[in-house]
């Protein structure tokens, strides 16, 4: 089942008997997610739809990190480190890959984790997907709500 969201064109996918959802006005946020109002409150659908009241710490994660696709099989309740396991690369950096950047003083691939917080060097290569590789092995590792390629890890 698909909502229009009331201020662009964009609608949001969610589970087919999720028509409870109907019963409010849903608009985009700048950030990409689906927001009803409630006074000064935005109630963001996927919280809404996993049960998230206002003031739990507790997130929910996208699963294919895709903010329009609300529907429960795609949505999991995480901790925020957890949420963090589940970022993709960050723009405007040396690599297009995640944990990886180029070290200009050695000419070389860097591949580096974070593990609470704690920066982990996992070598330097020559080739940038072979550094890719090395981290996203790691993070399968170490991470279990990581997702590489847009797929969770393991499925």
């Amino acid at each position: 089942m698909k909502i229009e969201l009331s201020n662009s064109n964009k609608t949001v996918l969610v589970d087919d008997g999720s028509e409870f959802l109907l019963d409010y006005t849903w608009s985009l946020r700048t950030d990409g997610y689906a927001c009803t109002w409630q006074g000064r409150y935005c109630l963001l659908m996927h919280r809404l739809i996993m049960g998230l009241k206002k003031n739990n710490p507790m997130q929910v994660d996208h699963k294919n990190r895709n903010r329009s696709d609300n529907r429960k099989c795609n949505l999991r309740i995480v901790t925020s480190s957890q949420q963090r396991q589940n970022t993709s690369s960050q723009i405007n950096k040396s690599s297009k890959y995640r944990g990886v950047c180029w070290d200009k003083e050695r000419q070389k691939w860097k591949a580096q984790v974070k593990v609470n917080g704690k920066p982990i060097l996992l070598g330097r290569f020559d080739e940038e997907d072979e550094a890719a590789r090395v981290a996203s092995d790691f993070r399968k590792q170490v991470f279990p709500f990581a997702v590489e390629g847009g797929r969770p890890v393991g499925s």
